[in-house]
């Protein structure tokens, strides 16, 4: 408490006055109380922002291997890589690597897995048929460890689009490979901007 404030309660106390002197000390307490308060409240803020968080993470899928094509130098991260004839980058748009070999190009994907039978496993695709005469015409198929997970898929659009197909009763513990070949009755190139195999 300050020097006023003490010379302020001597002086009501000289005066008897009781009451007042606890209307000064509860009013100089009363910054005090508020910091204390504050400091709560921004614990519980800070603790409920990290169960929000904890609860995302819990949520979003795990991605355990991812390949961007969208440069000419690839990045892998926890899968290996390997390509059939007519898979190169794509010179002209950028930002994929095509194939345009019909029944001969592929792309295939090595990558480690600890198989947790509580969870899904995804496969999850970015890519596009080219236009053919104004018609998507580039149909893929695509394996799993040498199980056909869809046959003479095509990605109905000029634009790249995001698909993802549910994997789980195809991987195993162990291993994985995921091969995309492109059909031989396919027409156009298949572009390919990112793939990843996801955990939830």
């Amino acid at each position: 408490m300050s020097v006023q404030s003490l010379q302020k309660v001597s002086s009501l106390t000289n005066s008897g006055s009781s009451s007042a002197v606890e209307n000064v000390m509860v009013s100089q307490a009363a910054p005090a109380d508020t910091l204390a308060s504050s400091k709560a409240t921004m614990r519980k803020m800070k603790a409920e922002q990290a169960l929000i968080a904890s609860l995302q993470a819990a949520i979003e899928p795990k991605k355990l291997g991812e390949v961007d094509f969208s440069e000419s130098h690839r990045v892998d991260t926890n899968i290996k890589v390997t390509m059939g004839s007519g898979v190169k980058y794509n010179d002209h748009y950028g930002n994929s690597w095509l194939m345009h070999h019909s029944g001969s190009s592929f792309i295939q994907a090595d990558m480690n897995i600890q198989k947790d039978s509580s969870k899904t496993y995804t496969l999850d695709l970015n890519h596009l048929s080219s236009l053919v005469g104004g018609k998507p015409l580039s149909k893929i198929t695509i394996q799993v460890n040498g199980q056909v997970v869809t046959a003479g898929h095509n990605p109905n659009n000029g634009n790249y689009i995001t698909e993802k197909f549910d994997v789980t009763q195809f991987v195993k513990d162990g291993n994985n490979q995921i091969m995309l070949m492109l059909d031989h009755n396919s027409y156009s190139n298949y572009w390919i901007n990112h793939l990843a195999v996801l955990e939830s």
